[in-house]
């Protein structure tokens, strides 16, 4: 029978070895560029609270051009791993995984304050793909 840190690092190198996780979170950030509303123009002659209701809603941090940029890059990252390149895939997704959590990690923590949980469940899928491939890439 096997320790749980013996299968925890079984699953870990099975991990890095797969597209899944660099696709999951792929698809995390596409998801999220499309959801985010688009800017509503000010009416001239009206109140203006439905204009700062919605300006207060919009996501601060990722863009939507962050978001798509992201979304491209673990796409090729994980089809890079899918290829056969497991090794260049793992290196080239935990390089635009690890820049994520540099360019978006402090926000995604602020946007919590604010009641917005979907920034900062990517910093962790992030998080989560910097490991197992960080992992994979450095200790194969």
């Amino acid at each position: 029978m096997s320790s749980p840190l013996e299968s925890a690092k079984k699953y870990s190198k099975l991990a890095g070895e797969s597209p899944l996780p660099a696709w999951a979170f792929a698809t995390g950030l596409a998801h999220t560029a499309y959801a985010i509303p688009w800017k509503m123009p000010k009416v001239e002659g009206s109140s203006g609270d439905l204009y700062q209701f919605h300006k207060s809603a919009i996501f601060k941090s990722p863009s939507r051009n962050a978001c798509i940029l992201f979304a491209a890059t673990h796409a090729l990252g994980g089809y890079m791993i899918y290829d056969g390149d497991e090794t260049n895939g793992a290196g080239f997704t935990f390089a635009w995984s690890t820049l994520y959590l540099i360019i978006n990690g402090r926000s995604s923590v602020r946007s919590l304050l604010g009641g917005r949980i979907t920034p900062l469940s990517l910093s962790v899928l992030a998080l989560g793909n910097a490991g197992v491939y960080g992992s994979a890439f450095f200790w194969p």
